[in-house]
């Protein structure tokens, strides 16, 4: 409630929060649109800057592989199965590097130590429907908090 919707500055270098669909939601609920649109945009305040922080690190923590949170949370899930997903979030990440150039540095870092798995200790008993439904709430947080552009600058020289 403290950010304000302004004009987005022509002349001037702007920074630019990435939008996940938990951010875009929350931003519509308190400004009744969705910006940045027609040349405006929330410039935040450092408390909702230090919010928007948090889910950008609980996005990262939360990516489905190796020894991240998400990847333990997709093991405990699907089992083994879940190193099917490594490839293809390697691939994911390389294809989003190409618009943000840290996703690059991101699948240098799991291919290098996201190809293990913490074994659990007990591998054989099954998940009881809450921790089931935990399991993929927590998968459904990833969804809604990613960002596929964390921060952009414009107008930088």
């Amino acid at each position: 409630m403290l950010s304000e919707v302004k004009p987005i500055p022509m002349n001037e270098p702007y920074f630019v929060e990435g939008n996940s669909l938990l951010y875009l939601a929350l931003k519509y609920l308190v400004f009744g649109r969705i910006l940045p649109g027609g040349g405006l945009d929330v410039f935040i305040h450092p408390m909702a800057f230090a919010g928007w922080g948090g889910l950008f690190v609980t996005s990262l923590n939360l990516i489905p592989v190796g020894q991240l949170d998400g990847g333990h949370v997709a093991y405990a899930l699907f089992g083994a199965r879940a190193r099917r997903l490594y490839w293809p979030i390697l691939v994911a990440l390389l294809v989003l590097g190409t618009q943000w150039w840290t996703w690059l540095v991101w699948a240098f870092l799991l291919f290098w130590l996201g190809r293990v798995h913490a074994e659990p200790e007990d591998d054989l008993t099954l998940l009881s429907g809450g921790e089931r439904a935990l399991a993929i709430a927590v998968l459904v947080v990833f969804v809604m908090v990613f960002m596929p552009i964390p921060f952009q600058v414009f107008g930088m020289p």
